[in-house]
């Protein structure tokens, strides 16, 4: 943690460095001609652009700094997805507590981030991404406040919703260096009595759908969109 800190302070200094011999060329200038004018108008907003880009950037960096370090001694695991995609569910199977957040069938079950402490492994359910605002913030930003502090992101889909919404959020999580696991959990209406007998005789049945909506095919999307947008693994 001392490394990173001291690592963000070079980097603000050296950039204070470099916005300082910009402004003092800036001003070395001569306004008589119009191209010295154009140049420094073009130097202005550059370091307008500049300040107002490390500015952002050193506050994202001292959240997730500051996040990490109260957590410095766990190691967290985030669960992130779309409402009703599995999450609670899976929190409470995983902590053996919980059951009475799992939502039958409704939306925004879980409303801000749920964190399970066991020993020194924290998990994190949070609420479900692209759904309404809770207490004047977007699920969206309760979910990403959990980014800097995890050490893992689990992202629970649901095979017939893996929307662009979900892998836009997964490119945002991999910019972080963040490591991934995507867990797809098969939706299949079965209360009928003739499709529940055939899946408690075949219960394994749906790994062998053909086409684009069985197992490997949300596989490759997935990781096509990984290699077009530069965060795949080949």
């Amino acid at each position: 943690m001392y490394i990173c800190k001291k690592v963000c302070t070079d980097v603000l200094q050296n950039d204070k460095s470099c916005i300082d011999q910009l402004n003092k060329y800036k001003r070395s200038l001569s306004l008589e001609t119009g191209l010295s004018a154009e140049i420094a108008n073009i130097v202005k907003l550059f370091i307008e652009a500049l300040n107002e880009n490390v500015f952002k950037q050193r506050q994202l960096a001292e959240m997730s700094l500051a996040q990490k370090e109260r957590t410095i001694t766990d190691f967290t695991i985030s669960l992130i997805g779309r409402t009703k995609a599995g999450k609670s569910t899976l929190h409470a199977i995983l902590t053996n507590q919980g059951y009475d957040k799992i939502g039958m069938g409704k939306q925004r079950t879980t409303k801000y981030n749920r964190v399970y402490q066991w020993n020194l492994l924290r998990l994190i359910d949070t609420p479900g991404i692209g759904s309404a605002e809770a207490a004047g913030r977007t699920d969206d930003e309760i979910a990403e406040s959990v980014l800097g502090e995890s050490d893992v992101i689990c992202f629970v889909v649901v095979d017939d919703s893996i929307l662009k919404d979900i892998l836009e959020f997964i490119e945002k999580v991999a910019a972080l260096n963040k490591p991934v696991i995507i867990l797809l959990n098969h939706k299949e209406n079965i209360m009928s009595d003739v499709k529940f007998k055939r899946f408690v005789e075949k219960p394994s049945d749906w790994l062998a759908i053909k086409g684009e909506s069985n197992l490997q095919g949300h596989i490759n999307r997935i990781q096509k969109y990984a290699d077009d947008h530069g965060f795949g693994t080949q």
